[in-house]
């Protein structure tokens, strides 16, 4: 587990307890005044774009509200049920009470559908948010390493996450990714039903890709009235297409028509730094994907980077997965071995370029490789490689900043979105 948080952040952690405590009786009682719908997603990667392409296909037949940005720890997502901003401090908290003790007695329209961002950084925080809510439907994306600084074990991220699927209402919808067998265990967590997503033959919904490049990816989407076939002309990572899926499931279950989901699902872009492709001049390719990290997430960004570089040169640069406590090193170590199954180039920079580098200097080595300390040092080294006919990936922890250094390549090369 991490290391003992110094007096001050333990005060502020305590503070945040209480605000959060707070937030959950507020929203309790918000809800039972006025009730509405509830999807709760969860999941170590792809909650904000599931939830995000939750809101655009029941947002095509409903009212609806969704979590603002990734609001989705313990004082987010009271916060969204109460119709707040992130409520953070004591005088923010006190603002909060009266607007929402005000909106109890208002008769205004509300939404028919709260869509909910639920993350889990801390041991019993979904378990604490279910006591102010009880989903009717409940997704969780996948179960993979991420806050094992704070959550210790995979095993441990399992049961906090599967919490979202036991709280869900008597006649409650549990949506599940079939590809990972940690979450298509939660079945049995709840005695309602279950749509499978995925890949896997057996899914309830599931998708098969026809073909994929830098520009999108076609495929076939099977549910139980058949298939569709969709277009994607702004997603380039398969991994978006759980997003999709997972939302497809939301609206078979809502009774959206499935013609409007087609049409809407076919456009989704992804958010800046989330995998966005750039072109620029000299024939460079930018696959910015620095928004976060996370093994899993790593993993699907070389997938796509291998596919998109075409026969350009790949670099591959890469900062920091952060929060994954003890199995930081071996984690990076085996991440580093992938990147040596894609790259020409490797720049690797923070705490753990050193692991990074070992994993891939065992694939290649005598690869080109660069050890930073630091995004600055790895700016001035990519800034001497660059050349014409290049392909760079970025992809790293928000905390480490490597979105910053996506952002100067771009703009050195002019680089605009793909399609």
């Amino acid at each position: 587990m991490g290391k003992k948080l110094p007096i001050s952040s333990r005060l502020y952690q305590f503070k945040l307890s209480f605000i959060a405590s707070i937030l959950r009786n507020l929203a309790r009682v918000e809800l039972s005044r006025h009730p509405r719908k509830i999807v709760a997603i969860t999941g170590s990667v792809g909650k904000t774009t599931t939830k995000e392409y939750v809101a655009l296909v029941l947002g095509e037949s409903f009212d609806i509200r969704a979590t603002s940005g990734n609001a989705n720890s313990r004082t987010g997502v009271p916060s969204t049920i109460i119709n707040r901003p992130n409520v953070k401090s004591t005088m923010a908290l006190i603002k909060a009470s009266l607007v929402t003790a005000l909106g109890l007695f208002s008769k205004d329209k509300i939404e028919q559908y709260l869509i909910l961002e639920v993350g889990a950084m801390l041991p019993g925080q979904i378990r604490k948010q279910v006591t102010a809510f009880s989903p009717d439907i409940s997704i969780v994306t996948a179960v993979a390493p991420g806050h094992l600084e704070t959550l210790g074990t995979i095993e441990a991220i399992a049961e906090e996450k599967g919490r979202i699927i036991s709280a869900l209402t008597e006649d409650g919808v549990a949506i599940l990714c079939a590809d990972d067998s940690r979450v298509r265990e939660m079945e049995v967590l709840h005695q309602g039903k279950t749509l499978f997503f995925g890949f896997n033959e057996a899914a309830d919904v599931r998708m098969q890709i026809n073909g994929q490049s830098i520009n999108g990816i076609d495929a076939t989407l099977t549910d139980a009235e058949g298939k569709v076939t969709l277009h994607f002309p702004y997603v380039t990572n398969r991994y978006h297409l759980y997003s999709v899926m997972a939302a497809w499931c939301v609206g078979c279950v809502a009774g959206v028509d499935r013609a409007k989901m087609q049409s809407v699902l076919q456009n989704v872009q992804p958010r800046p730094d989330r995998g966005t492709i750039q072109n620029g001049t000299s024939n460079t390719l930018i696959l910015n994907d620095a928004f976060n990290a996370s093994p899993l997430s790593v993993k699907a960004a070389l997938e796509t980077f291998a596919e998109v570089a075409a026969d350009r040169r790949r670099i591959v640069v890469l900062s920091d997965m952060l929060e994954l406590g003890e199995q930081s090193d071996v984690l990076h170590y085996q991440m580093g071995k992938q990147v040596g199954t894609v790259a020409n180039l490797f720049i690797a920079c923070g705490d753990y370029a050193g692991a990074y580098i070992r994993g891939f200097r065992e694939v290649q080595p005598e690869g080109v490789s660069y050890c930073c300390e630091n995004i600055h040092q790895a700016e001035e080294i990519l800034n001497k490689q660059l050349q014409t006919d290049d392909a760079i990936l970025f992809k790293g922890s928000h905390g480490t900043n490597l979105y910053q250094l996506a952002s100067k390549v771009a703009e050195r090369f002019n680089a605009v979105d793909s399609n």
